[in-house]
Formats: structure tokens, C-alpha cells, sequence
């Protein structure tokens, strides 16, 4: 049963999350207009990423407009809470109209509302009266849960770990020469961290694997009651030691003496607690683009490394991962090329290819006319005109014809530039 005395001791703590210290993050500006809008606001994102910190700014930001007494946050992992069922979020109610006086407009911050069965009905039913902001840290929190329930009655922010924009000193050009190894010192300490908000601003990297294993078990093995624990754990670290390599599920199959559609679902499952990312081969074919082999990428190199020390030896795949990470937080939508050669990324807008990226340490001699050849092809492929190269420090322009004398434009660029840019 709830206890009111618990309750009203949670809902005086919510007033302290106006005095936290918070490095504004870019998603705020974009989340603080919707809080105009009657839609529910779901923040969602792997945990650790700051989907909790972003509740915080949009409470500071309302503090300064509505009476914080109709401002309130309850984190649903709570350990007192942990016991709820639906009809207890009735009770929430009912105390929180006893302890408090709200005027206007009421707030509620929901975070990792999941926890709570049947959650998504009692806000549908309470949609209409209430702004709600939510965060969950599985993709289910709006597959089939609250699509069904409220659909069309609520605006997605997805959450990632920091940018390296977001880390950045906001006072450095990549335009003066006196600030460009600042820049770069700034951007290793990016590549060694990773992006999660603690472990980047406390320098705290011993917690990545805390992250590791708290994900795989409350969003993966807990979530989805995972029958073949060491099958997904040696899953989960044969997928971290291979980033950017291709899979298909018939390889997977033979490396893991278990069923070929366990195998799809918890992969499936993987990737909805946001740990991994997987990559299609681009086709205009539906049902090639599903049996064709995937490429997967981490939420977070760093993290990747903290349980894989095979993957930190790969340079390469680290930067692929980044850039990789980058183009998804920019909500493009991705693919691989592959045909005669391949092309790390090409992405779509609409029914088109409008852009092809190739990502490498370096262009030398053993590489060049790999990684040019890929690109071309994906160019010619799709009819595109120019395409980017991104490696570690290199920085030019040129042009390259292909068999039949067609120009190409090429744009070689550093990794570092290329994310501040965007």
C-alpha cells in the first residue's frame, strides 16, 4: 500500500531539483517549446544518458514562470516506489491535491515511468487536464505500450549520451589557429570518456561498467525475463568487440549452439534498451534490406571498451562509432553501402540517398583506393556529386573521375571539425 507520509516526503524532495547545478544540454531549447503544447513530452534514451538532468532544466525553466507548488517530479525507481501497481498513481493524485496548492497549470515529471503496470492507460485518462513529462530507458516505453493507448497525443525526445559540441568550451573556434589544440585535447579526452554526462564531467570511467551491467540487467534480462543469460551476455560482448563488422544471423546461429529466433530476439532486445544500434545495407528492396547482413554500433565507444579491450585496440572502429552516433543524434536515417565495395554510411531523406560518408584513421597508401572506391560507387550509385571522407587529421578537397570520366567532388575532413560543425 502507499504511504502518504512516504509520498509527501517524495514530493518535498522534488523541490531540491530546482537548486541543481546543470550543464545545459542542446535538446533543451527544442523540449521547452513543447511545454506549451498539451502533448505529452517522452524522454526517452539509454540510461544514464541525462534524460533525468533535462526533466531538471525544464523544472527550472517553469520555476521562473508557473508557482512551484504545480511542479512536481517522481522518479519511479525509487526503492519506496517500487512496489506500485496502477491504481496506486490514483493516490499520487489524490495526495498530491492534500499536500499541495497548485495554481494553473499542473507539471508532472514521470521518470522511468515503465516501472508502474498499465501505466500509459491512467495517463490517457488523465491526458486531457494534466502536462505530463515522462522518460523511460527502453524503446518500449513507445512501441507498443503507449502508441496503443495515446497515440498521437505524444512528442518523442530521444536522449544520447553528450555530444562532443556539448563538451566543447563554447569559447573556442575551430576558425583560430590558438584554439584549434585546445579543440583537440578537448576532443581525445571525448574519444577516452565517452559521452555519458558523469563519467565526462567527474572523469569517473571506472563506472562504465556499473552502466553496462545495470542496462543489460533492468532493461534486458529483468525486462524480458532472458531464459539463456550467458547466451545474451556473450551476445552483448561478441557484438561490443566487433563494431562496424558485419553479422548475419546465420553466423550468429553457428557461433551460439541456440535457436536462430532467440538469437533475432535478443538482439532485439539489445538494441530497445538502447545499448547497441544496428545498421542496414541500403536496398530499395524491404525484404533484401532485412535479410541482408547488419552492421551494429554502441551507444558509447567508451562504454564499449570498459568490457571489450579488443575494440580499444581498433582506432578506426572507434571514430566509425562516433561518427556513426553523430549522424543518428542528428535524427538522420542511416544505411551502409555495399556493392562491389563499401561505403560506411549513406543517408536518406525522403526516398533518396543525399549523402555518403566514409570514415577512416587516415587516407595512406594501403587504404586510399579502397576507401576513395567506396565512396565513388556509393556517389554513382545514388547520383550524387560529392561525398565526404572523415579521418582522424587530414583536411583537403579534390576531385576523382570514375571509369567512364565523370568528376567527383571529395571532401577530406577531420572527424573533430565535422562534429562541430553540425
Amino acid at each position: 500500500m502507499l504511504d502518504k507520509n512516504t509520498l509527501f516526503r517524495i514530493f518535498e524532495e522534488s523541490k531540491d531539483k530546482f537548486k541543481i547545478k546543470i550543464k545545459k544540454r542542446q535538446l533543451l531549447d527544442n523540449a521547452i517549446k513543447l511545454l506549451d503544447f498539451k502533448e505529452i513530452i517522452a524522454i526517452t534514451g539509454v540510461r544514464r544518458s541525462g534524460k533525468t538532468y533535462l526533466m531538471y532544466e525544464l523544472m527550472q525553466y517553469l520555476i521562473k514562470k508557473v508557482n512551484k507548488e504545480s511542479i512536481v517530479y517522481i522518479n519511479f525507481e525509487d526503492e519506496r516506489l517500487s512496489f506500485l501497481e496502477t491504481k496506486d498513481l490514483d493516490k499520487i493524485f489524490e495526495y498530491f491535491f492534500e499536500f499541495r496548492k497548485p495554481e494553473g497549470k499542473i507539471y508532472f515529471f514521470f521518470d522511468e515511468i515503465q516501472n508502474v503496470p498499465k501505466w500509459e492507460k491512467w495517463i490517457a485518462r488523465s491526458y486531457e487536464k494534466y502536462k505530463f513529462i515522462i522518460s523511460g530507458s527502453n524503446s518500449s516505453l513507445l512501441s507498443s505500450e503507449l502508441t496503443s493507448a495515446i497515440a498521437g497525443r505524444y512528442v518523442e525526445i530521444h536522449m544520447y549520451p553528450f555530444s562532443f559540441k556539448e563538451i566543447c568550451d563554447d569559447n573556442l573556434s575551430i576558425y583560430k589557429i590558438e584554439d584549434v589544440g585546445k579543440i583537440k585535447k578537448q576532443y581525445n579526452y571525448y574519444l577516452e570518456f565517452g559521452g555519458f554526462p558523469e563519467i565526462i564531467i567527474n572523469r569517473r570511467k571506472e563506472l562504465l561498467q556499473e552502466y553496462y551491467r545495470s542496462i543489460l540487467l533492468k532493461d534486458v534480462i529483468s525486462r524480458y525475463n532472458i531464459k539463456y543469460k550467458d547466451v545474451l551476455e556473450k551476445l552483448s560482448l561478441l557484438i561490443s568487440s566487433n563494431i562496424g563488422k558485419l553479422f548475419s544471423l546465420y553466423k550468429l546461429n553457428k557461433e551460439f549452439d541456440i535457436g536462430i529466433n532467440t538469437i533475432k530476439n535478443y538482439i532485439n532486445y539489445l538494441e530497445k534498451s538502447f545499448l547497441f544500434f544496428s545498421l542496414s545495407k541500403f536496398d530499395y528492396s524491404l525484404r533484401k534490406q532485412m535479410f541482408n547482413p547488419k552492421k551494429f554500433y554502441s551507444i558509447d565507444w567508451a562504454l564499449s571498451n570498459s568490457i571489450n579491450f579488443k575494440f580499444s585496440e581498433d582506432y578506426g572502429r572507434i571514430l566509425e562509432n562516433v561518427v556513426f552516433i553523430e549522424l543518428k543524434r542528428m535524427n538522420n536515417i542511416v544505411y551502409y553501402h555495399k556493392n562491389k565495395h563499401e561505403c560506411d554510411f549513406v543517408i536518406k531523406k525522403g526516398l533518396k540517398i543525399v549523402n555518403a560518408i566514409q570514415v577512416t584513421k587516415e587516407l595512406n597508401d594501403e587504404n586510399k583506393q579502397r576507401e576513395i572506391n567506396g565512396l565513388i560507387e556509393a556517389l554513382k550509385t545514388y547520383k550524387l556529386k560529392e561525398g565526404t571522407i572523415l579521418t582522424a587529421e587530414q583536411e583537403k578537397t579534390f576531385t576523382k573521375n570514375d571509369k567512364q570520366g565523370k568528376k567527383y567532388k571529395i571532401i577530406v575532413k577531420p572527424i573533430w571539425k565535422y562534429l562541430l560543425e553540425k
